[in-house]
């Protein structure tokens, strides 16, 4: 395992145990490291980890954002359907807020996603969340 995957792991780990201070700390970590390594798809996935940290800590704007970052780093690297997974997270996040009208983008991108990569179901999911 690299140092990354045990930092990952450790960072999981923390976020289960409710360390979710330090659980943020060594995502973050892991994140850079990706970074420095050249490894977007990490990257991104620490990312993804940050931004849930940052959610069951109620820090919903940077929740948002991480999850935003990850999605321009999943495109990328041509990770489609993690990128139509962050994209329902942040519709998700917008929904929990009562903000249907800043959902609609994601719910779409999603959808969009799942369309062209023949994953009717979940394109189905999305589209009920659609209005207009």
């Amino acid at each position: 395992m690299s140092e990354i995957d045990d930092l990952m792991q450790a960072g999981k780990q923390a976020q289960a145990e409710g360390r979710l201070v330090d659980a943020h700390n060594i995502f973050d970590e892991a994140g850079r490291n990706a970074k420095f390594a050249g490894d977007g798809m990490r990257q991104a996935e620490a990312m993804i980890h940050i931004g849930a940290v940052a959610r069951e800590r109620g820090k919903i704007d940077q929740a948002l954002y991480m999850y935003g970052e990850a999605v321009g780093l999943l495109r990328k690297v041509n990770m489609p359907l993690k990128t139509a997974a962050a994209w329902r997270t942040i519709a998700e996040i917008h929904e929990a807020r009562h903000d249907l009208p800043s959902a609609q983008r994601p719910w779409r991108e999603a959808r969009d996603i799942y369309t062209k990569e023949g994953m009717q179901a979940e394109a189905d999911a999305c589209a009920t969340h659609l209005f207009g």
